[in-house]
């Protein structure tokens, strides 16, 4: 299994948790609500650096502190710019619609498993 494949599995099945999360942690408890959001985020961060880690192996690519600070920030912006600077002409496209296909997978994963489990609440 390729490291690419393992990172965009473990985005999807954080989707899954963060579903999960928005139902189990609806709790009066202030603490397990701000953790039921940011967990999702620091975990997402986390893989897309890893990710980025293993793109600088095939891409060199020498991004300045203040991109990765975007990057963790506002990644919707920042990765299609980093994929932009790093592909080919005839592959920036397919790669970035492939990132905002990934996004909306963990979307909907995300809404399947918050609906799938709101009713055996």
């Amino acid at each position: 299994m390729s490291q690419k494949f393992i990172i965009f599995t473990a985005i999807i099945l954080i989707g899954v948790l963060d579903g999960a999360l928005s139902i189990y942690t609806s709790s009066p408890v202030k603490l397990m609500q701000i953790i039921s959001k940011f967990l999702p985020l620091v975990l997402i961060n986390l893989l897309l650096f890893w990710w980025l880690h293993y793109e600088n192996k095939q891409y060199s690519f020498k991004r300045s502190p203040l991109f990765n600070v975007g990057i963790a920030a506002i990644a919707l912006v920042f990765v299609p710019v980093y994929i932009f600077k790093t592909r080919v002409k005839g592959k920036r496209l397919k790669t970035i619609a492939s990132f905002i296909g990934l996004l909306i997978l963990f979307g909907l994963f995300s809404m399947t498993s918050e609906s799938l489990l709101y009713g055996h609440t």
